[in-house]
């Protein structure tokens, strides 16, 4: 259509180029189904007389409906149909106007998709309108005479500059194509659905199939997409679990991108000449690589291993594959200067076939090389530019390769004699690599402002990637930590502030309410003075949890006790501290409550323990800032030999004597007293607190004690966090899959397929709708039916027919 519209306005200029849209009314319904196949389009609907139409009551269990015609739902009808839809065009250009003093002497032209004609004619005479009724009459001369569809007619057939034109507005007077906003609606609702999600394998085809309806009208818009949609069929083709991986990942970003295409979609039918062009050229080496503007009179020169970073191409930081350079010397290059290109034709010349074929085919067999065509395709949207590749042999592409090759001096010696610009882009490549490491592989960005809506589809990806219907609701998380009056230090109340939630705190007997989870972290407690007040308050106050941890010498058993008496499912655990994270190691327990629910390996399942201690190193101070004054000289050391060795608890190598009293040595001859804030950032915490109860007046060896008599910063985070899904909202029981419902699909499935294969029979030549054969016993009913014999004999003369056509479920 818009070669239609161009050439009339190159062959009459200044002349109204009219459009006008035609429809058949019904279409497929128009072709009549070979009365050998009318079972094939039948189907049984159920006989509900309290839905019918009034009239005299009729006793049937069911009714069968038959298709004499082709129907919206059969997928052969579309190309049944395109000979007929092609006539009409074709009948219409077999046209001309008989006055062609008037109305101009060429035949009429029109284009048609399945049953939608757009007529394109200049304004002149009567031509127009005179075209419109000879496309009418062919319609009636083929399809019959109620073939054209008169209301649409009224809304999309008079001829004006301005159309929707096969999902797309097209205006003639202005030569633009734009894809309607409420497409592009309808797509940014689409993917926002949390199918669509990165990381998501639960996909219906039918959200597939839907994704790639909206997508496929984009493509006129966004160049390489259709090549992009190529991926959607890999993630089901049977192949090793890393390529279903890969074609999983292939997928999810093609989402990403989509996502990010909706924000640019918009392109110019004609006028990109006009406006004038400008030719780049670029050039890479393995050390260097240099664009140039040579309309603006702008270049670019940079060293490859800044962009070997990026594209992680090659396993020497100093190379960088020469193909892939050259691509991102260009595109690096147009992020900063596409600003001055728009609405203009770029054509770009380079020697190398590879890059050439990127930009030409927008299409690449790489992770990386897919990742530049799409950036080539955001900055033709972004800058509403049309990039041409153009081949350039080596040896006219001399500025280039010497820009690659030269020395600093010459380069600049050449920009002078030149006089172009030069652009810097060293400092986007490394924010790009710096966006990569934290969301992966990112475009490059042409501005601060641009580059931050990139970034925030990125975390808005990873923020989908995790599983929202799992994660606690914080916001109606309320606790309390119960502790003595003088405790300075709640780890339990600040992780669960930190996380959102809300928690206040109480003496070791409460006040513990209902619809609160109790967090408690008990001294030694031998005698069981807390812990037996902490067991009343939360056996009287009914929580919807109770956590409490503590030392090992506390009376856990008896605890555990009172609460099974009370009819509470309780679980105890044992721990070590460096399980979480922390750099300390302490052997704690941890007691489980409560009333709600039963628990069954709970610690286990909903906490996530590390297998390694960290190493005290990352919080210590590095051994080269130590003063002399904090070593420690041992008087004797003995490294004992075979010593079992625990990842989780701190390295014993044997022994030493410090002042006459024997210790164990867990590091090594000389020894460091660290500092009060390093032993508590190894509890797990971090300086602004030390900082805040510093400024409070407490003394540092009080916050130790206090510290020390608390649970841990990350341990408490991992048991609050544990706490959170234990008690999410959202759990309900049931959630467990269907063992029935699986062998049902299965089944399905497999009836399926061997439907399609054909492995069902058909029925014969004198088949009726329903499956039946007129036998002998039917001929019989049928005769004492005209007799007007008893409906019992009736009944059972029809009862036995022999069915040849299959039923739903036969073949299982």
């Amino acid at each position: 259509v818009a070669r239609l519209v161009l050439y009339a306005k190159s062959q009459l200029p200044g002349v109204e180029i009219l459009m006008s849209k035609k429809d058949v009314a019904g279409a497929f319904r128009l072709l009549w189904v070979d009365p050998g196949d009318v079972e094939l389009f039948a189907g049984d609907l159920p006989w509900v007389p309290e839905e019918m139409e009034e009239g005299k009551p009729v006793d049937h269990v069911a009714m069968t409906i038959v298709y004499l015609v082709s129907s919206f739902g059969f997928s052969g009808s579309p190309g049944e149909w395109t000979v007929w839809g092609k006539a009409t065009e074709e009948f219409l250009r077999k046209h001309c106007p008989a006055c062609p003093r008037r109305d101009l002497s060429w035949g009429f032209e029109s284009r048609i998709l399945v049953d939608d004609n757009v007529l394109v004619e200049p304004k002149v005479g009567l031509r127009p309108w005179v075209a419109s009724e000879v496309y009418e009459l062919g319609v009636k001369t083929l399809l019959g005479e109620a073939a054209v569809n008169q209301e649409k007619d009224l809304i999309e057939g008079p001829f004006r500059t301005f159309q929707t034109v096969w999902g797309l507005d097209m205006d003639t007077a202005t030569e633009e194509i734009h894809l309607p906003e409420r497409r592009i609606i309808k797509g940014a609702t689409l993917l926002s659905e949390p199918a669509f999600e990165y990381g998501n394998k639960d996909l219906a085809v039918r959200a597939v199939q839907r994704f790639r309806g909206i997508a496929t009208g984009w493509t006129v818009i966004v160049k390489g997409l259709k090549n992009e949609l190529k991926v959607e069929p890999k993630v089901t083709e049977p192949a090793d679990e890393e390529s279903v991986d890969e074609a999983w990942r292939d997928l999810w970003e093609l989402f990403e991108e989509a996502r990010s295409f909706y924000l640019f979609v918009n392109v110019w039918l004609s006028g990109e000449w006009d406006a004038g062009t400008v030719f780049v050229s670029s050039d890479a080496t393995k050390t260097m690589i240099a664009a140039i503007d040579w309309t603006n009179g702008m270049v670019m020169r940079m060293p490859a291993k800044a962009a070997a970073t990026w594209v992680q191409q090659c396993g020497d930081d100093d190379e960088i594959a020469i193909h892939v350079a050259e691509m991102l010397s260009f595109l690096a290059f147009a992020c900063h200067v596409g600003e001055t290109w728009q609405g203009k034709v770029v054509l770009y010349g380079g020697d190398n076939k590879i890059v050439r074929e990127w930009i030409v085919g927008r299409k690449a067999g790489t992770r990386t090389g897919r990742i530049l065509v799409r950036l080539a395709n955001v900055l033709e949207m972004r800058y509403r530019f049309v990039l041409v590749a153009t081949w350039w042999r080596t040896f006219h592409n001399v500025h280039a390769d010497l820009l690659t090759r030269c020395s600093d001096d010459e380069f600049l010696e050449l920009v002078n004699q030149k006089g172009w610009r030069v652009v810097d882009v060293v400092g986007s490549l490394r924010q790009a690599v710096a966006d990569s490491e934290r969301f992966g592989p990112c475009l490059l960005a042409w501005g601060e402002e641009d580059r931050r809506v990139l970034m925030q589809l990125k975390q808005r990806r990873l923020k989908r990637a995790l599983p929202r219907a799992l994660s606690p609701d914080w916001g109606a998380f309320k606790a309390v930590e119960l502790c003595g009056p003088n405790r300075i230090v709640t780890d339990f109340a600040d992780a669960v502030t930190a996380a959102g939630g809300q928690c206040r705190r109480a003496t070791w007997s409460g006040p513990v309410n209902a619809g609160e989870v109790v967090f408690a972290s008990l001294p030694p407690d031998v005698h069981g003075k807390c812990l037996r007040a902490v067991t009343e308050a939360v056996i009287e106050g009914r929580p919807l949890l109770v956590v409490l941890e503590g030392p090992r010498q506390a009376p856990w058993e008896e605890a555990t006790r009172l609460l099974d008496e009370a009819q509470w499912s309780t679980e105890l655990n044992e721990y070590l501290t460096s399980e979480f994270g922390e750099f300390a190691v302490r052997r704690r327990k941890c007691l489980i409550a409560t009333v709600v629910f039963a628990l069954e390996d709970a610690f286990s399942t909903a906490t996530s323990r590390s297998v390694l201690g960290p190493p005290m190193s990352a919080a210590l101070c590095p051994t080269k800032l130590v003063p002399n004054e904090a070593w420690v000289y041992p008087d004797k050391l003995v490294v004992d030999a075979g010593i079992p060795r625990e990842p989780l608890l701190p390295l014993l190598k044997g022994h030493y004597w410090l002042h006459g009293e024997r210790m164990k040595d867990f590091t090594d001859v000389w020894f460091g007293i660290p500092g009060d804030l390093q032993v508590w950032q190894c509890q797990g915490r971090d300086a602004k607190l030390w900082a805040d109860l510093v400024r409070r007046g407490f003394g540092t060896d009080h916050i130790l004690l206090e510290g020390s008599k608390a649970t841990g910063g990350q341990t408490a985070s991992a048991l609050v966090l544990m706490a959170g899904y234990m008690i999410k909202p959202d759990g309900r029981a049931g959630g467990c899959n269907d063992p029935f419902d699986d062998l049902n699909v299965t089944k399905l499935l497999e009836w399926l397929k061997r439907w399609k294969r054909g492995l069902f029979p058909r029925a014969g030549d004198d088949g009726r709708a329903g499956g039946h054969e007129n036998t002998v016993e039917e001929e019989i009913y049928e005769e004492h039916r005209g007799r007007g014999v008893s409906g019992d004999h009736q009944r059972h003369a029809g009862a036995h027919h022999r069915r040849l056509v299959w039923r739903w479920g036969d073949g299982l």
